[in-house]
């Protein structure tokens, strides 16, 4: 790919990329306007209803991302980033008759600020995009569904995270460990998807069990275009094995709403080094969530109104990364008045403990993030963050940051 061009090439993409990058802004932000305006029009719902028809949907996004360090941390000041998102998913089998099978792509490129390493210097990352800057097709993959959706099975390169340990009541969270567990320091999800095979069972509405092998590793540089996102892995070699078994339910004696209970195992087979300088073979953990809704408006049952809450932890060895054990949890009201049925209100907490062998001052480290999420339109809304971050890094001064989120979105679906 691009790494191996010449050191002039290197510097033509570096160049025109963000002039690329630019127009590609330019053509969405008139799209938009053009698509808000114009909302009404028959011809457009046409257009859209004719590719939907056919199995074509599409979403463009961009997230710009301020941040304000107001004390501890590495320093105070700003830092600043955005990204760009361009995804298109096919159904197959409404395309060319290949019956219940899916193709995806997604093309990403992440501008601007590492705020972690710029301000704060926190472990857990108190932004989930959390990045120095990079160009990637970020997911590229086939799906196929066999014996009536009971068995799923989707190949190519994919975010790990899309599929396992996902916590759906804390998505909307900006800090890393509401979307995973820091533990899983191997994990293939941003900034660094990794080629792999997934396995999904679902028996019926209750159980379900999947597996996943992960080319995790420095070496993954699959369909990378610009920056060096998978120097974030932690070893040359070996594969990422993933299993994660879980309950979900709707309306259970005990559960009165939907709920999910997740329990995963993974197993990388690199080389790692410890903090001494000495190589070890292998490395494992495991992960537990807990989902439930909590409450939700008696005349609105169908729809995403409701106060929802989530539990997390994960554990691993602590001879071999900063976090060895991660233990979490949040609440998020999603539609505070009826006619505010999509902002979101959340709060959450993490704590992590330290490893030892880093013999740094302080051997935890915790985070306290509320946000306030403000739809505007359906292809735009802001969200205000604020995190209060004590012991970053183990060894600075206890932060407070503030994030102001613009989320610009247009879809086939929006």
């Amino acid at each position: 790919m691009f790494q191996k061009t010449t050191r002039t090439n290197q510097l033509e993409i570096t160049i025109l990329f963000p002039r690329v990058i630019f127009k590609c802004f330019y053509v969405l932000f008139i799209s938009m306007g053009l698509y808000s305006s114009a909302q009404d029009s028959i011809q457009q719902k046409n257009i859209f209803t004719n590719l939907n028809e056919k199995g074509i949907t599409f979403a463009v996004s961009e997230s710009l991302e301020g941040y304000q360090n107001l004390k501890g941390g590495i320093k105070t000041g700003t830092a600043y980033a955005s990204t760009f998102d361009a995804n298109i998913n096919l159904d197959l089998q409404k395309l060319i008759g290949l019956k219940n099978a899916t193709f995806y792509a997604d093309l990403q490129y992440h501008a601007g600020d590492n705020p972690s390493k710029k301000l704060i210097g926190d472990f857990q990352l108190f932004d989930r995009n959390n990045s120095f800057p990079f160009a990637q097709i970020f997911e590229f993959w086939y799906q196929q569904k066999l014996f009536n959706s009971k068995l799923r099975i989707k190949i190519g390169k994919i975010d790990a995270n899309t599929e396992f340990s996902v916590i759906e009541n804390g998505l909307e969270f900006m800090n890393s460990s509401t979307q995973v567990s820091p533990t899983l320091f191997v994990f293939p999800t941003f900034p660094d998807p990794a080629p792999g095979i997934n396995v999904f069972f679902t028996p019926g509405k209750l159980f379900y069990f999947s597996l996943g092998i992960d080319y995790a590793n420095q070496k993954a540089g699959f369909l990378n275009f610009y920056g060096n996102p998978m120097s974030d892995q932690p070893t040359k070699n070996g594969v990422l094995l993933l299993s994660e078994a879980g309950l979900t339910w709707s309306h259970l004696s005990r559960f009165k709403k939907d709920g999910n209970f997740k329990l995963g195992l993974w197993q990388h087979t690199g080389t790692f080094s410890n903090f001494n300088d000495k190589s070890k073979q292998g490395a494992n953990g495991m992960y537990a969530i807990f989902n439930q809704t909590l409450w939700q408006p008696f005349s609105d049952q169908t729809n995403d109104r409701g106060i929802r809450m989530f539990l997390d932890l994960g554990l691993t060895d602590p001879n071999l990364t900063a976090i060895y054990a991660q233990y979490g949890g949040g609440i998020i009201w999603t539609g505070l008045s009826a006619k505010r049925s999509n902002d979101a209100l959340g709060f959450s907490a993490n704590y992590v403990n330290l490893s030892p062998q880093l013999n740094l001052s302080k051997q935890n480290e915790a985070n306290v993030e509320a946000f306030y999420k403000l739809v505007i339109t359906n292809w735009f809304n802001v969200k205000a963050d604020v995190q209060y971050i004590i012991n970053p890094g183990g060894q600075f001064n206890n932060a407070l940051v503030g994030t102001m989120i613009l989320n610009f979105q247009l879809g086939s679906q929006n």
